[in-house]
């Protein structure tokens, strides 16, 4: 199946999944033609912004992985921008840090009620794992030089979806 990959405004790939059944007319069409159809609505509409760059590929073409962490299309082509899936990478990482920082919260308030303190500083303890590892793990994320690589690396005991 065929996609339309473009850059938005802010530089970041969005990926267009082109509605092959959506309507009666298109049910009798080639995958080419809803394709090209797909892209002269989505340009007339202004979804794809003016002057950006965009791909038509394939999905076995799209990068591997399924975070879109850096994919930029340059001259047609989808790359992966290390400068931009980097930080793509730990806004996710702080994301579920964050999730997982709640979930501690009520077994916290429970150790505390009961007067356990040697619960309490568990808990405490892995609260500020949880918040170190934004600058803890960065080494080992600046380390990384292919998306592969990113997709490869998590921080250990971190919840991942």
């Amino acid at each position: 199946m065929k996609c339309i990959i473009y850059n938005q405004a802010d530089g970041t790939a969005q990926v267009c999944l082109p509605g092959y059944n959506n309507s009666p007319h298109r049910s009798a069409m080639t995958e080419d033609e809803t394709v090209a159809e797909v892209l002269a609505e989505e340009l007339a509409s202004g979804n794809i912004p003016p002057g950006a760059d965009y791909a038509i590929v394939d999905d076995s073409e799209r990068p591997k992985g399924r975070r879109r962490w850096g994919w930029v299309v340059q001259n047609g082509q989808i790359v992966v921008d290390m400068a931009r899936a980097r930080p793509d990478c730990m806004g996710e990482i702080r994301r579920m840090r964050n999730k997982d920082l709640k979930k501690l919260d009520v077994p916290y308030m429970r150790a505390f009620e009961v007067g356990d303190t040697g619960e309490q500083r568990r808990i405490a303890g892995l609260k500020q794992a949880l918040r170190d590892l934004p600058v803890t793990f960065l080494p080992a994320l600046r380390a990384c030089t292919t998306a592969a690589e990113l997709e490869a690396i998590w921080p250990d005991g971190l919840t991942r979806e």
